[in-house]
C-alpha cells in the first residue's frame, strides 16, 4: 500500500466516524447534537467528493474545476 492510499483510507475512516455521529436532532433538540449533525453532513459531502475524485472515469480537469 502506498502512503497516499493509506492516508486516504485514514481520512475516509475519520469521515465515517463523523457520519456515524449523526442523530435526528428533532428527537433531542440539543445544540451540541446540531453541531455534530452539521459536521456529519459536511463529512458525508466530503467523502462523496473524494470517492468521485478517485473514480477512474473522473478526469484531473473535473477535479481541478470542482465538477464532481
Amino acid at each position: 500500500m502506498t502512503k497516499e492510499k493509506a492516508t486516504l483510507e485514514m481520512v475516509i475512516r475519520w469521515l465515517d466516524s463523523n457520519i456515524d455521529d449523526w442523530t435526528a436532532n428533532d428527537l433531542w433538540n440539543n445544540p451540541r447534537q446540531e453541531i455534530k449533525n452539521s459536521i456529519a453532513i459536511d463529512s458525508q459531502d466530503l467523502k462523496e467528493k473524494i470517492e468521485l475524485a478517485l473514480d477512474p472515469q473522473t478526469t484531473i480537469e473535473q477535479i481541478e474545476n470542482g465538477d464532481l
